[in-house]
């Protein structure tokens, strides 16, 4: 979430100027760039249309990635899986082909959606494993799996001549998106470096593991949902037992019990008598939705009692970044300045951040955590840790005045009013995965996130379950 010189695709597609960046590292919130510790971090999934003309203008060249594919989803439906991510210097988005190559797309300056036309969609087979080659390098890409049903891509164009994918979303209903389970991964493949991370920002649907194995033939691994990857011990057990979604829905049930709010309207079913979960919503989606699961102003007990502290005593806010600290080279001291206008201010910085409401918590980009154009260095590396100290609800634990600071012990576990959906994704992950959008805040090694960095790699494997 460090500020950097990108240009901006959309919900996780992004063109980088620098190749390094992973995809996970570059995303837009209301067309602009959100900041965190180290890399620049995704806004929570949004309902918008993404970027890919039909030639190849390969920026880099690298060796081939193999990536594959293991269907052991407990429906015994096949997957399709579809790839897309920026490729070259157009601009526009590509989509990479069954035939191996990559299709850069172009609608033609179309405003209205056309359909994609190429065979873009490979097929998994359950109980079967399934590999696909990336020819060449990618950046800010994501890997779709869509169960039992093939996605109609569709894409539009702009004045500027860039074409865009539109972006399968979950809270359109009637769609095939809406209707059918699926997830993704994202990943970059560059010539320096190789990013894969689990994303479940949105929501919970399918579960997602990813093992990579490096140039060194070193193995790195993140279990995420499937919590054990083949070749473990319980692997049949763990495949027989209720799915991960099922799990996390059956938490917030829970949850609902303790507190009244109605977290299991986050859980959404199909039209087959409600006999199958579709996917566990985030707050922020279920906001989007209208679903009554908790209420418009449910942070505002926990947003008072903080406001209040730290009108009373300076927030210390690392923003990990040198030179950017005014009480030493990364630290900032903000009070509230409940005088005048009750906003956070930061000494030495043109920070004043008004008061957050709950949709700007679910959120983290809108309100008090929005990024304009206009935002400087110092804004942006404050609102990935704000936001994210409320979502953990860290702000009036012990230490919980320099934010980031508290272990992840503390993290969803002082306050009554957290993200619980965010708190049972955790509890259920091995390793981790994004659950809100600046969930790779974190110190030191605390890292949530649920990614995979390597200067290279040889092979991706994606286990694919629930």
């Amino acid at each position: 979430m460090l500020l950097s010189t990108v240009r901006l695709l959309t919900p996780l597609v992004g063109v980088l100027l620098s190749f390094s960046f992973p995809l996970a590292q570059c995303l837009p919130v209301g067309g602009n760039l959100v900041s965190s510790p180290g890399k620049l971090q995704p806004a929570a999934v949004v309902s918008v249309i993404t970027r890919p003309t039909d030639t190849v203008n390969i920026l880099h060249h690298r060796a081939e990635t193999a990536i594959t594919i293991h269907n052991t989803v407990a429906s015994g439906k096949n997957l399709y899986i579809y790839i897309t991510g920026d490729v070259d210097t157009s601009g526009s988005q590509s989509m990479l082909q069954t035939n191996g190559q990559w299709l850069t797309l172009n609608a033609g300056g179309s405003v209205t959606p056309v359909n994609v036309t190429r065979d873009v969609g490979f097929l998994a087979k359950h109980g079967q494993s399934t590999t696909l080659t990336l020819p060449s390098y990618i950046s800010s890409a994501r890997m779709y799996a869509f169960e039992g049903a093939q996605m109609e891509w569709q894409m539009v164009g702009a004045a500027s001549g860039i074409t865009t994918v539109v972006q399968p979303v979950v809270t359109d209903p009637g769609t095939l998106a809406y209707d059918t389970r699926w997830g993704f991964i994202e990943l970059t493949s560059g010539d320096e470096e190789f990013f894969v991370n689990l994303s479940f920002v949105d929501f919970v649907a399918l579960a997602f593991g990813i093992a990579v194995t490096d140039e060194s033939g070193a193995n790195h691994t993140i279990p995420g949902l499937m919590n054990t990857l083949p070749g473990s011990a319980n692997t049949t057990a763990a495949a027989a037992a209720t799915t991960p979604a099922e799990k996390i829905c059956a938490g917030l049930q829970q949850q609902a019990e303790k507190d009244g709010n109605k977290w299991g309207e986050l859980c959404i079913y199909g039209d087959d008598n409600n006999s199958t979960l579709l996917r566990v919503l985030s707050p922020q989606d279920g906001a989007e939705q209208h679903i009554a699961f908790a209420s418009d102003d449910y942070y505002e007990p926990y947003i008072t009692k903080v406001w209040q502290r730290y009108a009373k005593q300076p927030l210390y806010i690392d923003t990990q970044q040198a030179g950017l600290g005014t009480i030493n080279d990364t630290i900032v001291s903000c009070t509230v300045d409940a005088a005048t206008d009750d906003a956070l201010v930061c000494t030495g910085t043109a920070v004043r951040m008004p008061r957050p409401t709950t949709a700007d918590i679910w959120g983290c980009n809108s309100g008090a955590f929005a990024i304009n154009a206009t935002a400087d260095n110092a804004f942006k590396a404050i609102v990935p840790r704000v936001c994210a100290a409320f979502t953990r609800s860290t702000l009036l634990v012990e230490g919980g005045h320099v934010q980031p600071g508290p272990p992840a012990a503390m993290f969803y576990r002082e306050a009554d009013i957290t993200n619980h959906y965010a708190r049972v994704v955790h509890a259920h992950e091995t390793v981790g995965g994004y659950a809100f959008a600046y969930d790779d805040v974190a110190v030191g090694s605390q890292d949530p996130e649920g990614a995979v960095q390597v200067s290279s790699a040889k092979t991706l494997e994606v286990y694919i379950g629930g």
